[in-house]
């Protein structure tokens, strides 16, 4: 099987975005919400590894926003 490294988890992502935004409508404000989540994701998993196993629910929406806004955490 496949190599369980930070460019497999990335590119699963980053193929799940694209399959989940090519079916819906397109729509500005949804499709950026998908990419924030996606960030969001790379940001847990790097955490995770990290033997940091903080709940996503912990989090408040500023410090969602600014991991979203933030370069990519793999």
């Amino acid at each position: 099987g496949a190599q369980h490294d930070v460019a497999l988890v990335k590119r699963l992502l980053e193929e799940e975005l694209a399959d989940i935004l090519a079916r819906r409508p397109r729509q500005a404000d949804v499709e950026a919400r998908y990419r924030k989540a996606v960030k969001i994701g790379m940001r847990w998993v790097k955490s995770y590894t990290e033997l940091d196993f903080r709940s996503l629910g912990s989090y408040s929406r500023a410090e969602l926003d600014a991991i979203a806004a933030a370069p990519d955490a793999l």
